[in-house]
């Protein structure tokens, strides 16, 4: 028997469980199968994807190599340039911040959600979610999935920072069909659990909460991060920089006054 996994993050409590079996990791894309990717992506505005601008793009672009070589990332991105606003985005903020805008806005396949009240806008829907996403990293149990119940429980707490009342349990229940159903941020059903469409996403999610809370405090922020087996950090980029990024203000954020 053996693990294969493309997240390291899910192999720390395994090792020690299982600590004799064999450990295999997909490998990042070449850059022939990546072109691969780009190429044969289903765009939904099939006169405005332009694959071979996109190719350039990454090229000119290093900064999202380390993303493009994820298939999930990869194909997010190819999502995101697949618009009509024809700009492509240069940074990881730049491409998760229109990807989950334009995740929550795509008109194709939607299902009615009977909100409580009028329906979150899209430039608060992304503030809950990272009130959210930090609330779940916060509880320092890194697993991939949460329960129903966790993450009915986080959405309420968010809710509730949010100003949407004492008591927003249909708000909650209204948002978590919005985000699995209709812009897929979230994944997942009560028999299986529920995630976020990628990880990195979570990252993001919480980082972006926690630079408005530093910035609200207006704290001096000096931080510095550590391993926890005491082996030196390897230099950093893409996911894992986003990775280190939400832990190490995670760690300041709970010692300020």
């Amino acid at each position: 028997m053996a693990i294969i996994t493309c997240r390291t993050v899910s192999i720390e409590q395994h090792r020690t469980l299982c600590p004799d079996f064999p450990l295999f990791t997909l490998a990042a894309l070449e850059p022939d199968q990546r072109a691969t990717v780009i190429k044969v992506f289903p765009a939904e505005h099939g006169e405005r994807y332009d694959a071979h601008r996109l190719m350039h793009h990454l090229a000119r672009t290093p900064q999202l190599l380390p993303l493009a070589a994820n298939p999930l990332l990869l194909n997010i991105l190819c999502y995101v340039v697949d618009d009509v606003d024809d700009v492509f985005p240069t940074t990881r903020r730049e491409l998760y911040t229109r990807a989950l805008v334009k995740l929550l806005t795509h008109a194709s396949q939607r299902v009615d959600v009977r909100y409580p009240g009028e329906e979150p806008t899209v430039t608060e829907k992304p503030v809950i979610l990272e009130r959210m996403a930090l609330n779940l990293f916060a509880a320092g149990d890194r697993r991939l999935t949460v329960t129903e119940e966790e993450l009915g429980h986080q959405l309420k707490r968010a809710l509730r920072d949010a100003r949407y009342g004492e008591a927003p349990a249909p708000w909650a229940n209204a948002l978590r069909v919005d985000l699995v159903t209709n812009s897929g941020i979230l994944r997942g059903t009560p028999a299986q659990g529920f995630f976020f469409l990628h990880l990195t996403m979570q990252e993001f999610l919480v980082a972006a909460a926690l630079v408005k809370i530093v910035n609200a405090k207006e704290w001096d922020v000096r931080w510095q991060l550590h391993r926890r087996d005491g082996k030196p950090l390897v230099p950093l980029s893409g996911p894992s920089l986003g990775a280190a990024f939400a832990l190490g203000l995670a760690k300041l954020s709970a010692s300020q006054p």
